[in-house]
């Protein structure tokens, strides 16, 4: 099949880096597939320009040259008409990540492949312009998929649409349990053995809810003190204006400031190691769609903590990780001490993490997406005829 896979930015989220690693996972599998990504230049700037990492497919840059340096009704129509003028009309499949994608799909002229939306999380956007954008796509699309079995009900329960899953992949060989950590035991200062590092993972915006993340962290440091938070982090979409503001409000309640480190980007082929030298990896989202980041620290053999929203219990146990409620920092940050101060416990927990991701690789998420391009591009079946029950 010819495939065009359509992101909305390349820079790494975590709808970018699935629709990446599925691209290159169905080019191995004989497909044809280019994927095509948006670089809205207010917005991202020069970083947006060039995807994040290097490709084993074609990639081509849509470039929206709107001022906008916000996402709104007028950016979204801008960036879906940049990229229905960008696309070529002879794919089999047009498979895109999120509204704007579908939009720009649905304005192209004289095109006969299929559209498939995989929807990796549903939420409002507190704009009741973009929420109506978001509907009017959503419902007018060929076939839909989901990255979870959670958002399989969502779906189903709020429009009537049933998706199939196609869940997230891990490159096992990338993230490992032996990563090399020296690169980031000299960046940070880290020789120390004393020291233990909790990662987050997460885009500055509410959804990830870096605020109880730092809540959280205050009750650990209080019990382990030698212990320091890395947040990879930086502003994405459905970031808030005044996002930052809070962050530096919050560092002050909190008096965690001198133990948190910011890293506003780091390079693809360094995560790994950065995952390696981590105790124990936390994400406290208010929602989230799978858990991405989370699913490379498993590969990479560390501990879990996170709150128990979205499709995080399904990929997540209590054999390996520390789940609670939303919000219930406090008992977040009780599991966390007890991981920390047992290397032993933090070790068999790693050994389960890995264990548990292995059956998760992009090969089979090319298959599961497989399976639903070839639903669409089946005939439709005859009332009566040989398929149906009672035909001849």
């Amino acid at each position: 099949m010819k495939i065009a896979m359509i992101t909305y930015r390349g820079l790494p989220r975590g709808g970018v880096v699935h629709s990446s690693f599925l691209a290159e996972a169905l080019a191995r599998r004989g497909h044809q597939v280019t994927l095509y990504y948006i670089w809205h230049k207010a917005r991202d700037g020069s970083e947006g320009k060039d995807f994040y990492r290097k490709l084993a497919v074609p990639a081509e840059c849509v470039t929206y040259s709107g001022k906008e340096a916000e996402v709104n009704k007028g950016s979204v129509e801008g960036m879906a008409a940049a990229l229905a003028k960008s696309l070529p009309n002879d794919y089999d499949i047009y498979h895109v990540h999120d509204a704007i994608g579908a939009a720009g799909v649905r304005k192209m002229k004289k095109r006969t492949g299929k559209l498939v939306w995989t929807i990796h999380h549903l939420e409002p956007y507190n704009d009741p312009e973009l929420d109506a954008f978001f509907d009017t796509q959503i419902r007018a699309v060929d076939g839909h998929a989901t990255v979870s079995a959670y958002w399989q009900f969502v779906l189903k329960n709020k429009y009537g649409i049933f998706g199939r899953v196609i869940h997230n992949g891990v490159d096992l060989m990338k993230y490992h349990p032996k990563g090399d950590t020296t690169i980031w035991k000299e960046r940070l200062n880290f020789f120390d053995e004393q020291k233990k590092m909790l990662l987050y993972v997460g885009g500055l915006e509410p959804r990830k809810g870096l605020e109880y993340m730092l809540l959280t962290f205050e009750i650990v440091l209080r019990r382990v003190p030698q212990t320091y938070l890395v947040v990879v982090g930086r502003s994405a979409v459905s970031s808030q204006p005044h996002e930052k503001d809070l962050i530096e409000i919050l560092l002050d309640r909190t008096k965690t400031r001198n133990n948190v480190v910011f890293l506003d980007y780091v390079e693809d082929e360094d995560m790994p190691s950065l995952y390696s030298l981590a105790k124990m990896v936390v994400l406290t989202s208010r929602n989230e769609g799978w858990g991405l980041s989370l699913q490379e620290a498993m590969a990479s053999g560390k501990p879990i903590g996170a709150f128990s929203v979205g499709g995080i219990p399904e990929l997540v146990t209590n054999e390996f990780g520390i789940l609670v409620p939303f919000g219930d920092a406090g008992s977040l940050a009780q599991g966390i001490v007890n991981v920390l101060k047992s290397s032993k416990r933090a070790k068999s927990m790693g050994k389960m993490a890995r264990r548990r991701v292995e059956g998760f690789s992009w090969e089979r998420s090319a298959k599961e997406a497989e399976f639903v391009y070839e639903l669409l591009r089946r005939p439709p079946r005859r009332r009566g005829g040989p398929d149906e029950e009672g035909g001849s």
